[in-house]
């Protein structure tokens, strides 16, 4: 709440609760062009890929934190199945030998 204040940013909205109960069908910003998955576990992954798919544009970025995370596999898991049933593949965004891969998904 204080970086969105000290940047003065009125373009976000905090929701309070879990992934459950928050991320279904007719909440949220209707379109999405990028957004950002940063959740740990494999469950978690699991309920916001397809949220975020469904209202992702043509060309949208999911960008996947933990895809390359050894410390959390789930994330990896998750994100592979659900690219199989949308015939995608997770695409590298960058790689530098002094930081972790990053990837990502796009629509």
């Amino acid at each position: 709440k204080k970086k969105i204040k000290f940047l003065k940013l009125d373009n976000i909205k905090l929701i309070k609760g879990s992934f459950e109960k928050t991320m279904i069908p007719n909440t949220g910003p209707k379109k999405i062009m990028c957004a950002l998955i940063d959740a740990d576990l494999y469950q978690s992954y699991k309920i916001s890929l397809p949220f975020v798919w469904s209202k992702l544009e043509k060309k949208g970025l999911i960008y996947l934190d933990e895809y390359y995370s050894i410390k959390f596999p789930g994330p990896r898991i998750a994100t592979d199945e659900f690219c199989l049933d949308k015939n995608q593949k997770p695409k590298i965004l960058s790689k530098n030998k002094f930081d972790f891969e990053r990837w990502g998904i796009f629509k």
